[in-house]
């Protein structure tokens, strides 16, 4: 039997005092599809209203999956241009939202957003700001591009990975959710193959783990234990030391086509 084994886990970390993630964890058989859809909103702390506005994303993408997604999977056949163009605008719709909350309330307001989408074998991801996507297959790959002006440096060769790793700047966002009128969203596409893992998370989990580690222990994890594979993971975060929310999500595809 195919199956999809989903964890997920946030919090406030070891420092904050509000968690101001957002997740979103929607799985279904629609028509004759399989879908599902996760998100990680990682609301900007440095500006004011960051949980607000990742609140805003994750309900707004609900919303989406029980009206315009649920819609277009009642079809047989679904063209791939359809859903990316859906995708690309309902990002934009929430943007305007955030955007002109931001300026009725006077506030800076910003999130990050990283979003994979299933449907059927073909995984869809949008991604803005530095929260990320990660595939273990045979090795594990980022599949996100951080949105950073100490990322954007590194791409336009003014700056060498290493440097940036320790750069003063390294968590400064050149792109968000809320902050912007016109979004750069960075899309990629492509197949789930057997036994594919995918993690989702914020800059709170990746900062503080190594990892290959990850990949170790979502490879020993069997499908009975994997709720819990999510807090795991949290749990390895040296204590006292999680400066930032935490969130993670973790998905296993146990099967071709699920």
């Amino acid at each position: 039997m195919k199956k999809i084994f989903i964890s997920a886990h946030s919090d406030k970390g070891d420092v904050r005092q509000e968690n101001q993630d957002s997740f979103l964890c929607k799985c279904a058989k629609i028509g004759t599809h399989k879908a599902g859809l996760f998100i990680v909103a990682d609301g900007c702390g440095g500006l004011s209203d960051g949980a607000q506005i990742s609140s805003m994303i994750t309900a707004g993408f609900s919303r989406f999956w029980n009206t315009d997604l649920n819609e277009l999977l009642q079809h047989r056949h679904i063209a791939k241009n359809e859903v990316n163009a859906m995708l690309d605008s309902k990002l934009e719709e929430i943007n305007k939202e955030a955007y002109e909350f931001g300026a009725q309330t006077g506030s800076r307001v910003g999130s990050t957003i990283s979003l994979l989408l299933v449907i059927d074998d073909v995984f869809y991801i949008r991604n803005i700001g530095d929260s990320r996507i990660y595939r273990i297959r045979h090795r594990i790959k980022q599949l996100t591009e951080d949105q950073t002006f100490v990322a954007d440096m590194v791409r336009r060769g003014e700056l060498r990975p290493e440097e940036a790793a320790f750069h003063k700047k390294r968590n400064l966002l050149s792109m968000c959710i809320g902050a912007f009128r016109k979004l750069r969203i960075y899309s990629v596409s492509g197949r789930i193959w057997r036994n594919d893992h995918y993690i989702i998370c914020c800059d709170g989990f990746y900062n503080y783990l190594n990892m290959k580690k990850i990949r170790r222990t979502l490879c020993r994890c069997k499908g009975k234990n994997f709720d819990g594979v999510a807090r795991d993971m949290r749990a390895m975060i040296e204590e006292g030391t999680a400066r930032d929310n935490v969130t993670v999500i973790a998905v296993r595809f146990k099967g071709s086509y699920w």
